[in-house]
């Protein structure tokens, strides 16, 4: 049997209820090794997984949202003790061998396990230390926030150090743009972003626009050769469906929410804000009367609007069916029953069908319903009209059952079997031709297409990439279909035989860490989730390893040695330009990211946290602990070494931090003083010079509590968080001139130095957007930033 490679691939931080496994580097199958995986997944995944949530078994009996994340933990803890999974099976290389059926269960266990990890690690440090979120004050925060910017910055006008312009009531920033790196197209064909929603002008099909978890809304004018981003302001950029008025297609509504990018429980994603309007083709929005707040906990699953009448929407959500009758301005609760799809009927569009657990049909344009004999006995429920047989209707629910009605939802029958692997809530995909009714393609994991109305179904090859969330004929085509997937958005001309990516413009990765040639700015490696370490080299990103790509660095002294590291402390080191990795890793496992840095004297000399702190001599070849277990660390999330004395570092967690100044003999607690009782540290900065002087930010939500600085090694500490905005606070970079600080918070970058009386907002041309870490490069004189969901930026040094 021939073999082909298996990539893991992106997703929104998510719940454990999901698994992905990636593509090869080629971006295709051969034709049978693709019938043998088929078969083979089916085998293990078909009907879906019922094991992918036997761990939330284990949660207590309440109700959704009165569970505590640490109830989370434990279930799933509980769960894995005793149904472990060996990570040390996770594949590094970016391309590796398929081996069969046992392979396919491995991958599908560990990214089972690895999608609750990354929700963990990004819920913890912002839920710290109660469990909870608190949206309602989140809610209150982000409305505050653009005045508060602005406040910031009229602060300094009375001796104006920034050199702030006024136009009237305008502020002239005195800052850079930020401007992106990227990656803007699918790395090796096949890999990006998730892609959630797919929308064609309805008069002009070279129009397109997607919606993207932490992403935004992307347009393209020219059918997808390019994109433009056209949310970045919004007050969330998770998008997950968009509608276009017919009769003045400048008219564009966004659903706001990362739909089915979370499981059950839903914990911790992006909720909706509501349904946000533009008049202008995406360049401009404004909220509609459907206008949710982050603490209402809701999501929208569809938007849809009336054929012939752009004033009446329909939008599916997890608290009901809302219907709108004047272009958005006021909306009514049709029924509070979570709902997960709606439809106009084209030809007829007072005809409306709308599923929760059950199919509805409306004759009066959705203004009421009535129950129809179809059922789902899963989380999700699909359906679809055929446009030129409007009377046939296919529904697909999450048990993997396909259902079709000839009569407009009178009788239904169930059809074969599809045989795709469908991961319950997150991949659910179903669409019908629009100019052959008997033509049904249902994606999941993978994808299968009928062409006799559901009695047999065929295999299609892999569009680009697995995990498929979004399948959209092109209007008045049979065989031209783009599909949005984890991997981003391809195209199909023949009806899937073959794919072609339409990456090219779009910038929607996550990212958790970068790291900087210090000889060569054009060189650099950045950790992204569930998209492996990435290479940036020659303007271009590429590739290095698999898995989740977590914090890494460039040997200071050769640029080909590159030192990645993947989840929990898997270590690695190339010394051929990341071509080739060999695994450097400690005695221990370590936290989802493990972090770990070079020695600044001398470069054979490395760091890391895992359980302990190990120092090598040798690249990682052998490794020797310079700690002992310090108390209150179980697995060290910071370690940095002092730029002008490697004997001097400075490691902890979440709620402890140590320092040792005699290269790990001796390790002294400096918590005292640092307010970890309330928050949870997130990151230490250590000035280039002077070792004692350091900086500590803060995640979580208590006012005034974000940043604190030692001047004596951490003997006392001094609150220096100024007017920070009241958000997480989860990276920090010193600059050498002036002690320049920038801090990467959930909301943008801000900066702080000696000539300033507090701190301003550094994020000119930043989309708003979580910031997870900062580089400087003084060569190039700029710095850097990680985003989750929006790639790499990079901005002037002040």
């Amino acid at each position: 049997m021939k073999k082909t490679d298996l990539w893991s691939h992106q997703h929104v931080v998510a719940a454990a209820v999901q698994r992905h496994v990636r593509l090869s580097k080629t971006g295709s199958w051969s034709a049978p090794l693709l019938a043998v995986l088929v078969v083979v997944a089916a085998s293990f995944l078909a009907p879906p997984r019922a094991a992918a949530q036997e761990w939330t078994r284990l949660l207590p009996q309440k109700a959704r949202g009165e569970l505590s994340f640490k109830e989370l933990q434990r279930a799933f803890e509980t769960y894995y003790q005793k149904n472990p999974v060996d990570m040390k099976l996770d594949k590094v290389r970016p391309t590796f061998e398929f081996e069969g059926a046992r392979e396919v269960e491995t991958r599908i266990r560990i990214e089972e396990y690895k999608l609750f990890k990354r929700m963990e690690w990004f819920t913890v440090p912002r839920v710290y230390p109660t469990g909870r979120w608190d949206f309602k004050k989140l809610d209150a925060i982000m409305a505050r926030l653009p005045v508060e910017d602005d406040r910031l910055v009229l602060k300094q006008a009375d001796t104006n150090p920034l050199g702030v312009k006024f136009e009237g009531d305008k502020i002239i920033w005195p800052f850079a743009f930020w401007t992106p790196m990227g990656p803007s197209d699918a790395i090796g064909g096949t890999n990006l972003g998730r892609v959630n929603c797919i929308e064609f002008d309805p008069l002009n099909p070279k129009i397109v626009y997607i919606g993207a978890p932490d992403g935004g809304v992307w347009k393209s004018t020219n059918g997808g050769a390019s994109w433009t981003p056209k949310f970045d302001t919004q007050p969330t950029l998770s998008v997950g469906d968009i509608a276009i008025d017919r009769t003045n297609t400048k008219i564009v509504y966004a659903a706001t929410s990362d739909s089915f990018g979370y499981g059950s429980p839903f914990w911790g994603g992006t909720y909706s804000v509501g349904v946000r309007k533009s008049t202008d083709g995406g360049t401009t929005w404004a909220p509609t009367g459907l206008t949710w707040t982050v603490g209402q906990n809701r999501t929208i699953r569809r938007l849809v609007i009336h054929p012939k009448n752009g004033k009446i929407l329909l939008a599916a959500t997890s608290n009901g069916l809302y219907r709108t009758t004047n272009g958005g301005a006021t909306w009514t609760q049709i029924w509070a029953t979570s709902t997960f799809d709606v439809e106009f009927r084209q030809d007829k569009p007072n005809v409306v069908y709308a599923t929760t657990t059950q199919v509805y049909r409306s004759t009066n344009t959705g203004a009421t319903f009535k129950p129809l004999p179809a059922t789902c006995a899963g989380s999700r429920y699909n359906i679809e009209i055929a446009r030129n047989k409007p009377n046939v209707l296919y529904t697909l629910c999450t048990n993997g059952t396909v259902q079709r009605s000839t009569n407009g939802g009178n009788t239904w029958s169930t059809t074969a079997a599809p045989g795709v692997s469908l991961y319950g809530y997150y991949d659910n995909v179903l669409a019908v031709s629009p100019v052959n009714y008997k033509v049904v393609y249902v994606a999941g994991f993978n994808m299968r297409r009928s062409t006799d109305g559901g009695a047999h179904w065929s295999i299609v090859p892999t569009a680009g990439h697995v995990d498929n969330h979004a399948l959209e004929f092109m209007p008045g085509s049979g065989s031209r279909i783009l599909c949005g997937n984890d991997g981003g958005l391809f195209k199909t001309v023949n009806g899937g035989t073959t794919w072609t990516s339409l990456n090219h413009g779009l910038e929607i990765t996550q990212f958790y860490r970068l790291g900087i040639a210090k000889t060569n700015p054009g060189i650099m490696i950045a950790g992204a989730q569930d998209n492996g370490n990435m290479k940036y080299s020659g303007g271009a990103f590429a590739n290095v390893t698999n898995a989740d790509g977590m914090d890494g660095f460039i040997d200071w002294s050769n640029s080909n040695t590159i030192y990645a590291g993947i989840q929990n402390g898997g270590l690695y080191r190339s010394t051929d330009g990341g071509a080739s990795f060999t695994n450097v890793s400690t005695p221990s496992s370590g936290a989802w990211i493990t972090p770990w840095s070079q020695d600044p004297a001398v470069s054979k000399t490395i760091y890391a946290g895992t359980d302990k702190v190990y120092r090598s001599t040798n690249q990682g070849t052998a490794w020797s602990a310079i700690s002992g277990t310090l108390a209150g660390v179980w697995r060290f999330t910071v370690l940095k070494v002092a730029p002008s004395n490697p004997k001097v570092i400075y490691a902890g967690n979440g709620s402890k931090l140590y320092k040792t100044k005699n290269g790990g003999a001796t390790w002294t607690d400096i918590t005292l003083g640092l307010p970890v009782a309330t928050n949870y540290l997130t990151d230490v900065a250590i000035h280039d010079y002077d070792p004692s002087i350091a900086y500590v930010t803060f995640s979580g939500y208590v006012t005034g509590e974000k940043v604190y600085k030692t001047c004596d090694g951490g003997l006392s500490w001094m609150n220096i968080s100024g007017s920070l905005p009241n958000l997480p606070a989860n990276t920090i970079a010193h600059q050498i001139k002036n002690n320049g600080l920038y801090v990467g918070t959930d909301a943008g970058v801000y900066f702080l130095n000696d000539d300033l009386t507090d701190w301003v907002p550094y994020k000119l041309g930043l989309p708003n957007v979580i910031v997870d870490d900062l580089e400087i490069h003084y060569g190039a004189n700029k710095i850097r930033a990680a985003t989750y969901g929006r790639g790499v930026w990079q901005a002037p040094l002040k």
